[in-house]
């Protein structure tokens, strides 16, 4: 149960902040949702230590040390750029630069790519892992080309394609 509440965690952020696309402060979602996916992280860590490893959704989910460790670290950065993202997205709307739906899909693009890399360090099924992998390069795709600039849209063919 608890593997499952770490990945479902930044998809319920994600789905707050497709909820209300046109209010700026709900951004704040997103670092809601990572602050709790790391206090859940050490919540892990420390039980897997103390009672050994812990495997769930029918075997294809596991969380060892180093698996818990992972989702600490995943947290701790996913927390530390949500909270700067909603200044740098204020920053953005308010010089033009990005409108209130391209900020949204940011938003939810980042808690996808949290989403992906924390189901990427749990999966316990190679093919799952693959698949994991693969969701994360595609996401991180478009997070590349998010700015919609010339350099931007080739950075992130250039990442798809290499």
């Amino acid at each position: 149960m608890v593997l499952f509440l770490v990945l479902i965690l930044p998809l319920l952020g994600a789905a707050a902040i497709a909820a209300a696309p046109r209010r700026p402060s709900i951004a704040w979602a997103g670092v809601a949702a990572n602050g709790a996916t790391l206090s859940l992280g050490v919540w892990l860590a420390v039980r897997v230590v103390r009672t050994g490893p812990l495997t769930g959704a029918w075997g294809i989910l596991r969380a060892d040390a180093l698996s818990a460790f992972m989702v600490v670290v995943i947290g701790a950065i996913a927390l530390l750029a949500s909270w700067l993202g909603v200044r740098t997205m204020a920053l953005d709307l308010h010089d033009g630069s990005s409108t209130p739906g391209r900020a949204t899909t940011y938003g939810v693009l980042v808690q996808a790519f949290v989403a992906t890399m924390l189901l990427a360090v749990l999966a316990a099924n190679v093919g799952v892992l693959w698949v994991a992998v693969e969701a994360t390069t595609i996401v991180t795709t478009f997070l590349v080309g998010y700015r919609r600039t010339k350099g931007s849209l080739e950075a992130s063919w250039k990442y798809l394609v290499r």
